[in-house]
């Protein structure tokens, strides 16, 4: 424990490896996407992808935040981003167990309303309209109490997804074209309830003497507008650029060297560039399945460098027993502010090991 919290600690304050991380990371996932090979023929991509039966129609899963199908048939309510379960050590501290969960309902698919105009090649936008939901907590297990769980995140949103193109698997030759537009109309918060401007007191007290209990407790909540941008592939490079514009924000920092400076979300969470990179692997039955999954996150906010956050997954099944079972391990990195709501302008080093039950 103690060595590894000097790692942690280490990292926190060398901006020269948070730097290197993240320029290794984006040109690495960046040369992997450009040289990699041409999209694959639908009849490959039935091989790899797991088809499933709903009233007669045939919808296939990919990765990503989103279910793309064939037919005019899908599930209205599925998973929506990384859904997992992880051990996690985190500078100054204790360990605890973080989950994250997530799913979406489909409210309209241009594809189920309209099939025959929908699905013609000529469309250039497909439009579908869903609610989702995301939520994250920390369980401290043996380490502190926590009653039972700590809440981080509840993320409620209605979304607004635009497909671009006649390609309904989001496949592509370039994995830099643009595919999608995603306009969210979003609310987040923490759930707590203490507000910090009438507790400036104990907030500076707990602030000096290191109590992260006492700022977990602390209320964050802010209403905003979302626009994203990018394009999904089964496999190969998928990447989505996103900005927030807040217009509500629970979010006063009053304690610390930031005590009235009046900084407030849009100076930690205004831009994100999210990359991601799938490998796939032929099983023994001759099925192709996911093999590794490597994410990165880059986080700015409008006070620049002095902000920014970068968060790396990897996601990859463990076969066990000649291959007969397989558990999907998951290791994520975060380094920046914004890993706690609440402390939101803390800078923050973890590191997880869990499972991955989505990616």
């Amino acid at each position: 424990m103690y060595g590894l919290e000097n790692v942690l600690t280490g990292l926190a304050k060398n901006r020269g490896v948070h730097s290197f991380i993240l320029i290794a990371g984006v040109f690495t996932l960046l040369y992997a996407g450009v040289n990699a090979g041409p999209a694959q023929a639908e009849d490959e991509v039935d091989a790899y992808i797991k088809p499933v039966t709903v009233s007669g129609e045939k919808i296939a899963y990919i990765a990503g935040n989103h279910y793309m199908f064939q037919g005019t048939t899908a599930p209205r309510l599925t998973p929506y981003g990384q859904v997992y379960a992880l051990a996690q050590a985190t500078e100054d501290d204790e360990w605890a167990l973080e989950a994250q969960y997530g799913f979406q309902y489909t409210f309209y698919d241009c594809r189920r309303s309209h099939k025959d105009s929908c699905n013609d090649k000529n469309w250039t936008f497909r439009p579908s309209v869903y609610f989702k939901y995301q939520g994250e907590f920390d369980f401290y297990m043996f380490t502190r109490p926590s009653s039972p769980v700590v809440n981080r995140i509840s993320n409620p949103a209605l979304h607004v997804f635009v497909r671009m193109g006649d390609d309904d698997f989001l496949m592509t030759d370039n994995p830099l074209t643009l595919k999608y537009f995603n306009v969210g109309f979003e609310h987040r918060s923490n759930g707590q309830t203490r507000d910090a401007l009438v507790t400036q007191v104990r907030s500076q007290r707990a602030y000096d003497l290191g109590n992260d209990r006492y700022f977990d407790g602390l209320s964050r909540s802010s209403n905003y507008i979302s626009l994203a941008a990018g394009s999904q592939n089964i496999r190969g490079l998928s990447w989505e650029a996103k900005t927030k514009f807040f217009f509500a924000q629970e979010a006063d920092v009053n304690w610390g060297p930031l005590s009235g400076v009046g900084v407030d979300f849009h100076d930690y969470d205004m831009f994100n560039l999210s990359l991601g990179y799938a490998w796939y692997a032929t099983n023994g039955d001759g099925k192709i399945e996911p093999k590794v999954a490597l994410t990165a996150d880059y986080t700015m906010g409008l006070r620049g460098f002095r902000s920014d956050a970068i968060e790396l997954a990897l996601s990859t099944p463990v076969h066990l027993f000649n291959g007969s079972t397989k558990i999907p391990l998951m290791f994520r990195f975060h380094h920046g502010p914004m890993e706690k709501l609440s402390d939101y302008t803390r800078s923050i080093t973890s590191f997880g090991v869990g499972f991955a039950f989505r990616y």
